[in-house]
C-alpha cells in the first residue's frame, strides 16, 4: 500500500511537470518565431535608413549638379548669344564685301571687254571661280549661323525649364536644398565632422565588441548546454533558441526591469523639470564663483588646456540643454490646451521658454560654433572691456536667469497641485 501511493504521489507529480514543460517549450518556440520577426524587422529597418541616408546623399549631389548645370547653361547661352551676333555680324559684312566685289568684278570685265576681248575671258572665269567661293563661303557661314541658332533655341528651352523647376521646386527639393543649407552653418558642419572623427569610430568598435561578446557567450552555453544533454538528445533543434534566450535574458531582463521602474517611479516630467533646472543654476554659480576667484573665464581656459575636456563638456551641457528645451515645450503646449489650469500658469511657462530660447541662441553663437570649429569661446571677448580681463557679467545674468527659472518652476508645480486638488475636490 506504500509503494501504490509513492507511485500515485510520483505520477501527480510528473504529470503536471511535463504538462509545464511542453507550455514552456511551445512559448520558447513562439518566442524564438518573434525574436526572428523582430530581428528581420530591425535588419529591415536598418536597411531602409541606409537607403534613405543614401538617398539624401545623392539628392543633394544631384542639387549641387543641377546648380552647377544652371550656372554652365547660363554662361554658355550667352557666349552662344554673343557668337551669334558676331557671325550675324561677319555675315553682314561678308555680304557686303561680296557685293562690293561683284561691283567691281561687273566694272573691270566690261573694262576688259572694251580694251581685249581675249583678256576679258580669262578675268571673268578668275572672277566667276572667286564669285563660287565667296558663295560657298557664305553658304557655310549661314550653315554654322543656323546651327548656332538651333543650339541657342535648345538651351533657353533647357533654361527655362531648370527655372521653373527652381523657382517653384517641389517639397523633396525644398527640403534636400534647406538641408544643404543647415548643414552649411559653422556650428552644425563642425559637430558633424567632429562625430564622424570621434564618435562613430568608438560606436563601431562597441557594436564589434557587443557583438564578440554576444558570440563567446552565446558559445559557450551552447557548449555547456551539449555537455549536459549530449550531442545526441531529443531536444538538439530547441538548443540554439534555449542558448539565445539564456543570453538575452542575462542581459535584456535586468536591463528592462529596472527602466521600467526608473521610467514608472523616477522619470516623470516634473521631476526632469525640476532636476535640469537645478542642474542647470549649479553650473552657473560654480562658472560664476570660478570668475569671481580667479579672474579668469573657465570655457577659455578648458580651450586653452584641455580642448577634449571642453568638447566632452560642451556635448553634454547642449544635450542636457536641448532635452529640457524640448520638455518645457511640451509642458508648455501641454498647460496652453488645459483649460482647467490657471492663466498664471501658462504665462509662467512662456516666460520660462522665451528665456531659455535666448539663452541657447546666444550659446549656440557663442559657446558652440567656436568650440566645434576649433576656435576659442567669443564670452570674454564680447563681454571683456579689454580683451584681456574677464567679466563676471554674462556668468551673473546666467545665474539670476536660471535661478528665476527654477523658483518659476517651483511655483508653477505648486500651483499645478492645487489646480489638480480642486479638480478633485469639486469632483467630490
Amino acid at each position: 500500500g506504500f509503494h501504490r501511493r509513492s507511485a500515485q504521489l510520483m505520477w501527480r507529480i510528473l504529470i503536471p511537470c511535463l504538462l509545464f514543460g511542453a507550455l514552456g517549450l511551445a512559448d520558447l518556440k513562439s518566442e524564438f518565431s518573434e525574436s526572428r520577426e523582430a530581428r528581420r524587422l530591425k535588419e529591415n529597418k536598418k536597411k531602409k535608413k541606409e537607403k534613405e541616408h543614401d538617398a539624401v546623399k545623392s539628392l543633394k549631389a544631384a542639387i549641387i549638379k543641377l546648380q552647377e548645370e544652371k550656372t554652365s547653361l547660363s554662361t554658355e547661352v550667352k557666349m552662344n548669344a554673343e557668337q551669334a551676333a558676331q557671325k550675324a555680324q561677319m555675315l553682314s559684312q561678308l555680304t557686303g564685301k561680296v557685293s562690293e566685289k561683284d561691283t567691281i568684278i561687273t566694272q573691270l570685265k566690261e573694262e576688259l571687254s572694251k580694251k581685249n576681248p581675249s583678256c576679258s575671258n580669262d578675268e571673268a572665269s578668275l572672277n566667276a571661280q572667286r564669285t563660287a567661293e565667296l558663295s560657298a563661303e557664305a553658304v557655310r557661314q549661314q550653315k554654322e549661323i543656323a546651327n548656332l541658332t538651333a543650339a541657342l533655341s535648345a538651351m533657353k528651352i533647357k533654361y527655362q525649364l531648370l527655372e521653373e523647376e527652381f523657382g517653384d521646386p517641389s517639397l523633396r527639393f525644398f527640403l534636400a536644398a534647406k538641408a544643404t543649407k543647415v548643414y552649411q552653418d559653422p556650428g552644425i558642419q563642425g559637430a558633424a565632422n567632429k562625430t564622424f572623427k570621434y564618435v562613430l569610430p568608438h560606436v563601431s568598435e562597441a557594436l564589434k565588441t557587443g557583438e564578440e561578446v554576444y558570440s563567446a557567450m552565446n558559445a559557450s552555453v551552447l557548449e555547456g548546454i551539449h555537455s549536459l544533454l549530449g550531442s545526441e538528445s531529443s531536444v538538439e533543434p530547441w538548443l540554439p533558441l534555449v542558448s539565445a534566450f539564456l543570453v538575452y535574458g542575462m542581459i535584456c531582463c535586468p536591463v528592462g526591469v529596472v527602466l521600467t521602474y526608473v521610467v514608472d517611479f523616477v522619470c516623470s516630467v516634473k521631476e526632469i523639470l525640476l532636476a535640469c533646472g537645478f542642474y542647470l543654476v549649479c553650473v552657473s554659480i560654480m562658472s560664476c564663483g570660478f570668475v569671481m576667484t580667479t579672474q579668469r573665464d573657465p570655457l577659455k581656459e578648458l580651450a586653452q588646456n584641455d580642448p577634449s575636456i571642453l568638447l566632452l563638456q560642451q556635448l553634454g551641457f547642449a544635450a542636457i540643454l536641448l532635452f529640457y528645451l524640448i520638455m518645457l515645450g511640451v509642458v508648455t503646449c501641454v498647460a496652453a490646451c488645459d483649460d482647467k489650469l490657471p492663466f498664471s500658469v501658462i504665462i509662467t511657462r512662456l516666460i520660462q521658454a522665451a528665456f531659455m530660447l535666448v539663452f541657447a541662441m546666444s550659446y549656440y553663437r557663442l559657446v558652440w560654433t567656436p568650440t566645434m570649429v576649433d576656435e576659442l569661446p567669443l564670452v570674454e571677448e564680447i563681454f571683456s572691456r579689454d580683451g584681456k580681463t574677464p567679466s563676471v557679467l554674462p556668468y551673473m545674468l546666467t545665474v539670476v536667469g536660471f535661478s528665476g527659472n527654477f523658483v518659476l518652476e517651483w511655483r508653477t508645480r505648486s500651483a499645478e497641485k492645487v489646480a489638480e486638488e480642486e479638480k478633485d475636490g469639486k469632483g467630490a
